[in-house]
């Protein structure tokens, strides 16, 4: 097997507890993906491979930039070029690599078959027994809960992107680069959203407003901030246009894109 450095090793941990629990095969067999091509011939692409062998699901070649890639078993390998030249026809194309969004740029073009990240395609089973758990409990209380999968970048699932759509996806960096302080990333920001009439310094600092973590009692929490556009009191996003009585409540959880820039919990009338 190919090298597997170290940050591979929370994909192996989530690939060993995955195929353990859930048969790969089926699921594939379900969704009509039974011959399937493989891009990346490294050790992640050996992992899948190996797993399909002797199954009923096809692999017809493994795709990989490096055409004199010694692969250890009897599949051929072509390069991403080639594969595009020959209009291979396939039922889906996994891709092993882990930073897979110019891989998907480039063949996107050319196939109408779905382009998988194998990396976001292993779900961690360990949170989805914790969520099967919460759900089973709520469930008590007539309460639903739903899951939602948002993948970065957006933009490469998007049918029709907007123009800024595909700038963020054109130049990934932009997108990352909105993590890091407002004050150097400012002239960034009002590139990106100079769409909007009110688009100036101003309107930026107070939609990205520096956001500290401060903790209490062991539990860490935000800040509290003020501003004409993003206010965070006592740890609860405050939002414009919530009724004063309402029938059912909906709580988002998960990381900065459960909250997003118009976020809020939102409080539902009949």
């Amino acid at each position: 097997m190919a090298k597997l450095n170290i940050a591979h090793l929370d994909f192996i941990h989530r690939w060993s507890r995955y195929i353990n629990h859930i048969d790969l095969t089926a699921i594939l067999k379900n969704n009509s993906f039974t011959n399937i091509a493989i891009y990346g011939g490294g050790g992640v692409g050996e992992l899948l491979f190996e797993y399909l062998y002797g199954t009923d699901i096809n692999v017809k070649c493994i795709i990989d930039i490096n055409e004199d890639l010694n692969f250890p078993y009897d599949v051929e390998v072509i390069t991403p070029k080639k594969f595009v030249e020959l209009n291979i026809d396939v039922d889906s194309i996994f891709i092993t690599p882990f930073d897979f969004e110019d891989i998907i740029a480039y063949l996107k073009p050319f196939v109408n078959y779905p382009l998988i990240p194998l990396n976001l395609f292993v779900v961690d089973i360990d949170g989805l027994r914790y969520l099967s758990d919460v759900e089973r409990h709520l469930e008590k209380y007539n309460i639903h809960l739903y899951m939602l999968d948002i993948t970065w970048p957006l933009s490469i699932y998007i049918k029709n992107p907007s123009e800024k759509e595909q700038l963020s996806f054109i130049h990934k960096s932009l997108a990352k680069n909105f993590n890091l302080e407002i004050k150097s990333n400012i002239n960034l920001l009002r590139d990106f959203y100079d769409d909007l009439p009110q688009c100036d310094d101003e309107y930026i600092k107070q939609v990205f407003p520096t956001i500290r973590i401060i903790e209490k009692d062991g539990i860490r929490y935000r800040e509290d901030i003020e501003s004409k556009y993003k206010n965070i009191i006592s740890g609860v996003r405050l939002t414009t246009d919530v009724p004063k009585k309402y029938d059912n409540t909906i709580h988002f959880f998960g990381p900065c894109y459960a909250a997003g820039i118009q976020g809020k919990r939102i409080k539902c009338q009949k």
